[in-house]
């Protein structure tokens, strides 16, 4: 705990000395995608945030957990752009709230690797230096921050549409994952759901060569779930929101000179 709260000071530090943003003209979008639900005792259980087509919403049960990915897509990125970092927020709303699992991190990242050199040795480096919840608790899936070990690394272009396949093929590319509950009878009209949002003015960044730059909140778009009159809506991926709204920028990005 005593090195997660130090490590929350170092970013809240560092973002409050963020620099300019660049004049780029890439877009990064987030996408929210359910993937199951389990019951107290992790055994498999109807998909009841989504029921199948046709067929109505029943009760969901409080105790149930339900699991979300978060998928990461760049476009309009120039030939010596890559994805740097960002900085992200889980809205959750009325009844939503992260599963309970002792006080454990709900958000489990995902860890790509990539070998530069295309042969060992060395062997594949982990693509990401950071990929965690660092909000003020561990399991508030706040401030979820994502950053990139290195420009060299990058060049695997993350989330691009022509990333390398040692990254699994073409973008979207999976951040991570988390889980959450939700309690019918705290929203009471099945009118709730999640939002992936901004954290900061300037919540993600790109490496252009051996530099990194701020982007701005208005090339940020993030996905959404919804539990809307007793129907779920998924939108499509034009249908994502776009956010304006934010705090601060990013750890690690620097003024384009």
């Amino acid at each position: 705990m005593k090195f997660r709260n130090l490590m929350s000071i170092v970013a809240a530090v560092a973002l409050v000395a963020a620099f300019a943003v660049s004049a780029s003209a890439a877009q990064l979008s987030l996408s929210l995608v359910y993937t199951a639900s389990v019951d107290a005792g992790f055994g498999a259980v109807p998909d009841d945030l989504v029921p199948a087509p046709g067929e109505q919403p029943g009760g969901v049960d409080p105790t149930h957990h339900h699991n979300f990915q978060v998928l990461m897509s760049l476009v309009d990125t120039t030939p010596t752009e890559d994805f740097q970092a960002v900085q992200f927020d889980i809205q959750m709303g009325p009844g939503f709230s992260p599963s309970d699992f002792g006080g454990f991190t709900q958000w489990t990242a995902n860890a790509p690797e990539y070998d530069p050199n295309g042969l060992p040795p060395p062997p594949a480096a982990p693509i990401f230096s950071d990929n965690g919840d660092i909000g003020a608790l561990p399991d508030d899936l706040q401030r979820i921050f994502v950053q990139t070990a290195s420009s060299l690394l990058a060049s695997s272009h993350p989330g691009e549409a022509d990333q390398s396949e040692q990254l699994g093929g073409p973008a979207p590319l999976l951040l991570g994952d988390f889980w959450v509950q939700y309690d019918q009878s705290v929203d009471g009209s099945l009118d709730s759901g999640l939002t992936i949002a901004p954290n900061g003015l300037n919540p993600w960044g790109l490496w252009d060569g051996a530099e990194a730059f701020a982007q701005p909140a208005s090339s940020f778009s993030g996905g959404s779930f919804e539990v809307s009159g007793g129907t779920p809506v998924i939108p499509e991926p034009a249908s994502i929101v776009l956010f304006g709204l934010a705090m601060v920028g990013l750890v690690g990005l620097r003024r384009r000179s």
